[in-house]
Order: structure tokens, then sequence, then C-alpha cells
């Protein structure tokens, strides 16, 4: 029961039950164990870490609990205490490339050593992007078999913008340690900043398996859902994270960006205009939207342009309403208006419209297909006639050439 609630996020309740079975079960190193994850998970460390020594000292010979309690004293900034944990486990698997990274990481972290890995760690953490990139390809070529400089490469590429390189590097990375989900939450947050957001789901979805309450995976997740337009959906994901988690300031300006999207809103605008016709126009706007959901998100315009000339004064009222839809999955925006316009001088009333769909194909290449009818006021001739102005247009968009 412990473990399903954990891996659905339901953390708190978790520590309540494994913390009143504990109390019948204190020399079971298993209880123990999962009581030590669930206060981790928790946030509660110093809990925690009293836990995973008792599990210890009751099973000494389990390798596997060791080694998670040097990721747990790795991941609390604890690198000293966790080094010969990890280097405990590394004599005892070799071949484990997650020892080896978390190894690599402790030596840059407490500065240990100096080579050229981390060098590059340190251009990359300066911003210096370029030459950490140069510096990582070249070590590179005489090490393409070693799992921790391919992923250090992936990273580099990502922050030079070599975005098809990285891509192809953390794909060999991952056939390389296909268990380590520090490496796939990793990449999963560059495929969000790239709009990969299928493939980029899937890896955080599977690191939410192992680590529910993890707030950089979770505010990953909610980015997609925003993205795709489904507001409610993001701010219910942002609900998982851990209440000391949500003061952290860019968490906190995301969920009022994402309130403000999702919350009705109105305003009121005017306009002048003059030119040697001579013409002049005074415009009021009223517009107004109500989001209900990714594929409904409701909106006006009312316009009453007030024209003057030498020798009259003339009124016309525009108004037009509509819908927008944010099809995630498919990479579709689709937007559609329909309203009615009263000319000035004329008895004339018709119809107008605007159709506009975006969509996103291999996440480079964009298609904008747009048809409007509008009033056209902009001219003498045009106030005393009823003119229309119909504009259609497709355009055909590349971006980031440089991935």
């Amino acid at each position: 029961m412990t473990r399903q609630l954990r891996d659905k996020g339901e953390i708190r309740q978790a520590g309540k039950i494994i913390s009143i079975y504990y109390r019948h079960h204190q020399n079971d190193y298993n209880t123990v164990w999962l009581y030590a994850q669930t206060a981790y998970f928790n946030k509660d460390f110093r809990r925690s870490k009293m836990l995973y020594q008792k599990a210890i000292l009751l099973a000494p010979g389990n390798m596997y609990l060791q080694f998670d309690y040097a990721r747990m004293l790795f991941n609390t900034g604890k690198y000293e205490k966790a080094e010969p944990w990890f280097r405990k486990y590394h004599a005892y698997d070799p071949s484990n490339k997650e020892t080896s990274f978390f190894l690599d990481e402790i030596g840059y972290n407490t500065g240990k050593f100096t080579d050229t890995l981390e060098m590059v760690r340190r251009l990359k953490n300066q911003g210096k992007t370029r030459k950490a990139y140069v510096l990582v390809q070249s070590y590179y070529v005489r090490h393409q078999q070693d799992f921790n400089t391919t992923w250090l490469f992936a990273q580099s590429a990502f922050l030079a913008h070599h975005v098809r390189k990285s891509r192809v590097l953390y794909e060999k990375a991952m056939t390389m340690s296909p268990k380590n989900l520090y490496l796939q939450l990793d990449y999963a947050k560059n495929l969000v900043n790239i709009t990969d957001y299928e493939k980029a789901k899937k890896l955080l979805l599977k690191y939410l398996a192992y680590d529910p309450s993890n707030t950089q995976a979770i505010t990953s997740l909610a980015r997609i859902s925003y993205w795709q337009g489904d507001y409610g959906k993001a701010l219910s994901e942002l609900n998982n994270i851990q209440p000391e988690d949500l003061k952290n300031k860019d968490i906190t300006s995301f969920i009022r960006d994402i309130q403000i999207a999702k919350a009705p809103w109105i305003r009121m605008k005017g306009a002048y205009q003059t030119d040697d016709q001579p013409l002049q126009s005074i415009t009021t706007q009223l517009e107004g939207g109500l989001y209900l959901h990714p594929l409904s998100s409701l909106h006006f315009t009312f316009q009453a342009p007030l024209f003057i000339t030498d020798s009259s004064r003339s009124q016309s009222f525009w108004l037009q309403a509509g819908n927008k839809s944010v099809i995630g999955k498919a990479g579709m925006v689709i937007e559609a208006d329909a309203g009615l316009v009263k000319f000035p001088r004329k008895s004339i009333t018709t119809w107008t419209g605007n159709l506009e769909i975006d969509k996103v194909f291999i996440r480079h290449l964009t298609l904008s297909l747009q048809a409007e009818r509008n009033p056209y006021f902009y001219t003498l001739s045009s106030i005393d006639s009823a003119v229309i102005d119909n504009h259609g247009s497709l355009k055909v968009g590349w971006n980031d050439l440089k991935s």
C-alpha cells in the first residue's frame, strides 16, 4: 500500500501509513528501507538518513540498499559522505554506468580532480557554452564509448544549439545506460524546450514513477500541459510539488502565468487616426475572452468607429466572436471568428470572419493558413459605400536552422 501511494504521488499519505506500520516492524529491514525512502520523498532528510543507516545495520550485505543510500546522500548535497558508498558499490559492480556518473559528479562538486570533463562542466556552468562544446567535441573523438563523456557532450551540444547532434548523443547515452533515470530526466527537460512533447512526456512519467515528488520532473510535465493549452491540467500537476518548493520564485511565476491565462478577461481601448483626405476616425474597442478547455477558448471584439470629415460625421458598429482550439498532440492551433458589421452611411449590414490554422511539422517546419473578410474603412469612398477586404495567405516557415 505504501509503495502504491508513493508511486501515485500521494507522498504524505504513504508516509503516515509506513510510520504506523514501522512501529510494529522496527527490525524488518525492508520496512525500515521503505520508511527511509518515503521520508526522503517527504523531504524529511534527517529521519531518512537515520533510517537508511539502521537498515544497513540490519542488512549489511545488501549492496542495492547501500547504493540507494548513497544516492540519497548525493541528492541532498552530502557528496563527501556519499563517495565511499559509491566506491564500495563500484567495486562490487564496476560496469555500473550510474555509479561512474555519480563519482564523476562528486569529483567535480568537491574539486578533487581536474581533467577535461571537469573543465567542460566549468565552462558550461559559466555560460561559455561554445568553448565547452568545442572542448568536449575533441575529447569525445578518443572516448566515444565512455558514457559520461557522451552524456556531457549531449548536454554541451544542446546548449550550443546543435540540437540534432544533442539528440543523437542522448539516445546513444541511453543505450549505454538504459536504466539511468537521471539521464532520462535530463534528456526529457531538453525535449520540452524543443517542443518534442510526446517523447518528453514518456520519459518524465517514467521518472516520476521512480521519484513522484521530483520538482523538476513535475514542472516540466506541467509546462507541456501549459504550452498545449491545458491550463487546468498544468495546475493540477503542479499541486504535486512539495509545499516548500512552491516558494521557488520561478515556480510561483509559472503558476501566476497559468492562472492569468486561465482567467476570464476584458479590456477596452481607443484609437485616433487622421490623414489629409481629410478623414479622421475615433475608435472605441471592447474585447473579452473566456477559457473553458484546450479546445474551447472563447473571445469577442466590439468596435464602434466614428468617422469625421469636413462635412459630416458617421458611425459604424462591428461585432465579432470566435473560438480558439489548441490540439496539442497534433501540434495544431485553429482559430475561427464570425461577426456582423454595419457600415456608417449606407444601411448595409454584412458578415465578417476570420479563419487561421497553424500547424507544426517535424518540429521545425511550420505552416500557417489564414483567410479574412473584414470591412475596409481607410478612404472617403469606403465610408460612403460598403467595401469589404477579402484576404488570404499561406506561410511556410523553418526555425532554428542550426539544429
